[in-house]
């Protein structure tokens, strides 16, 4: 029976709120821009299997790095589902964690109202991923060192960002308290394991961008935390973190920004728990803080009620694509399409069968197409170069507000290109065919592509090479049977080849084979080179 003493305690409250946010967001799901990310990869978890690979997007992205277990939870219950219950979760366990703190109902009820807003900002991977990690963190203080230890873990396969956080805190505590060394000391070891795992199996590529304009709210996040609250192991946290960004901005790295993602999460949180100073002063600090997560979620949810977050938006474009890879027939398989981002994203799901071209994943589009992020090096003839490496058959430009890493391409597609055709228009989209466009495989016909693979027609001991990024989960299978195939498959700089020891066609996919063995005589352009005879200079 709940006594009016229960209902006032801090689990108790935190948990009311987010149910009742949860409840909110069954019903009201905005199409926030991060939220894209989440069910482009539900989509492909729920295809089945354990894809570590998929060809939806760049011509080819490594998944797990993103989040190893998320996408099988938004695929099976939902992402509605997945990310209300990763709210509830962190509301009671972070009541938990501030059970000792100097206010602790009104800290429990922030991490909750926090969560709720990450959720809505549409990141559920890191809110499931932080919602594990809070979880460790009870478990740490409790001395549960293998429950920690296990939980840390299940964060940073959750979300490498939260387990990355969570390993920050572990590493603070190991040195600022003898009494909980021990159990802090394994869970950062296990995390630092578990990157260093995840590094080696998924590689990443790319660099996330981290402007000064991210720096500078984070960093004053952190710099309030230390002046109002007195406790040793938060005030190191909030240091520790902003000392993180200083090298951030000067040597890019794939989690750029994202560095700031504690800050923005729990900065109003532990502000309002403990901080000791006049009550006055608590309420100007927290809304001062406040100011940075409330903007940056003001401004997700302006860009999420744009026509173009809706399916309705892209459904003539898929129509007319559909109509015109009909009409050239045989001649249309193979062809990606390029589709100029818009700011919400949200073209890279709803068109995702296309195979695209590009996709909403900052570090590998970094990585990828580095030309559309540097100065002076996008114009007519770079821009062809880079179509034809990716075998882009059309290009589809929207009437929308346009991602900052495709301004310059719409300006220079509308401003008209000789080898861009315009084929098909209305009031939201100009659709493009490109000209004499590249092949996706020299060797052998393509008879099917789709966002998991690519069908061939391979003839026995001649070389294909195709314009599909490399990966050593790539493997070959009948397309009929299904029955793996012994295929000679190299990575050649960063593109796939492949030679066939029989006639006949052969399907190319990814599964999870961190060692696949090659056939007798498998050896690899860089091999090759390596192996073959150096010329002798003369005395």
């Amino acid at each position: 029976m709940l006594t009016s003493r229960r209902l006032r305690s801090p689990a108790t409250l935190a948990t009311i709120c987010a149910v009742a946010f949860a409840l909110l967001y069954i019903f009201w799901t905005p199409q926030a821009p991060d939220l894209a990310a989440q069910v482009a990869r539900a989509n492909v978890a729920r295809v089945g299997g354990a894809p570590v690979w998929w060809g939806g997007w760049f011509g080819g992205i490594t998944l797990p790095n993103y989040s190893a277990i998320v996408p099988f939870s938004m695929a099976t219950f939902g992402i509605r589902v997945t990310g209300v219950v990763a709210v509830v979760a962190s509301a009671y366990g972070g009541a938990l964690l501030v059970r000792g703190a100097i206010r602790p109902r009104a800290g429990a009820i922030a991490i909750a109202v926090a969560q709720a807003a990450d959720l809505l900002n549409g990141r559920v991977t890191f809110t499931v991923g932080a919602a594990i990690g809070i979880w460790a963190l009870v478990a740490l203080r409790a001395r549960r060192e293998k429950t920690a230890a296990l939980l840390a873990v299940l964060a940073f396969l959750g979300s490498p960002l939260a387990g990355f956080f969570v390993g920050m805190v572990a590493a603070v505590v190991a040195v600022l308290r003898p009494d909980y060394r021990r159990p802090a000391a394994i869970s950062a070891v296990v995390l630092f394991l578990s990157g260093i795992a995840m590094a080696f199996l998924f590689p990443g590529t790319g660099k996330m961008p981290f402007p000064i304009s991210d720096a500078a709210p984070a960093m004053l996040s952190c710099m309030a935390v230390i002046g109002v609250v007195r406790n040793r192991l938060i005030r190191a946290t909030a240091a520790l973190l902003a000392l993180s960004f200083i090298p951030l901005l000067i040597v890019p790295l794939a989690i750029g920004s994202n560095a700031t993602r504690l800050a923005w999460l729990a900065a109003v949180p532990v502000v309002i728990a403990y901080a000791d100073v006049r009550k006055a002063v608590v309420w100007f600090t927290a809304a001062v803080v406040a100011v940075w997560p409330l903007s940056d979620l003001a401004n997700q949810l302006q860009l999420a009620h744009q026509p173009s977050s809706n399916y309705t938006f892209y459904e003539p474009l898929a129509d007319a694509l559909k109509k015109d890879q009909k009409a050239l027939g045989a001649a249309a398989v193979g062809r990606r399409v390029e589709v100029v981002d818009t700011k919400n994203h949200w073209g890279s799901v709803y068109l995702a069968s296309f195979s695209l071209a590009r996709g909403w994943d900052r570090q590998a589009d970094q990585a990828d197409n580095s030309l559309f992020y540097r100065r002076d090096q996008l114009n007519p003839v770079s821009y062809r170069q880079w179509l034809d490496s990716l075998a882009v058959g059309w290009v589809a430009v929207p009437r929308a507000p346009i991602d900052y890493a495709s301004k310059d391409e719409s300006d220079l597609v509308l401003g008209g290109l000789p080898y861009l055709r315009l084929t098909w228009t209305n009031d939201d989209w100009r659709l493009y065919r490109v000209l004499s466009p590249a092949p996706l495989a020299d060797g052998a016909p393509v008879t099917k592509i789709d966002s998991h693979g690519v069908t061939l027609a391979a003839t026995a001991g001649k070389p294909i090479n195709l314009k599909v990024r490399y990966s050593s989960y790539i493997g070959a299978a009948d397309p009929v049977t299904k029955a793996p195939v012994a295929a000679c498959i190299v990575n050649d700089n960063g593109w796939l080849r492949v030679t066939m020891p029989v006639d006949g066609p052969v399907r190319l996919s990814s599964d999870f084979a961190p060692v696949r063995g090659k056939p007798p005589g498998c050896i690899s352009p860089d091999e090759e080179r390596s192996q073959s005879p150096q010329p002798v200079s003369g005395r």
